[in-house]
């Protein structure tokens, strides 16, 4: 295994471990909670900036106050530096946001 594998695979386990990331079909899986729907649509807009910028689309899905991201690199078909580098700012900002 090269050692560019070998980083991925320990920031995804970091992410699992510690961060409340799950693996889910080869795709990095988290839920957020929220008080409302409202809130899971005002974070949405908080984070489609930090999603644009870097140019990374994971699929998500909003269930009342729950918002399900699902992180893959379709390009590669694999779990990418990018998903990773995306799970982080996502954490960030929803850390941000709950303040």
């Amino acid at each position: 295994m090269n050692k560019h594998v070998e980083n991925i695979i320990d920031k995804v386990d970091e992410l699992i471990k510690n961060k409340g990331w799950g693996l889910k079909n080869n795709k990095l899986t988290k839920v957020y909670g929220f008080k409302n729907y409202e809130e899971v649509i005002q974070f949405l807009n908080v984070i489609s900036e930090k999603i644009n910028e870097q140019n990374h689309h994971p699929l998500m899905s909003i269930n009342y106050n729950k918002l399900h991201i699902e992180l893959f690199t379709f390009d590669s078909n694999s779990l990418t530096k990018k998903d990773i580098e995306l799970a982080v700012s996502i954490d960030k900002l929803y850390l941000d946001f709950s303040i």
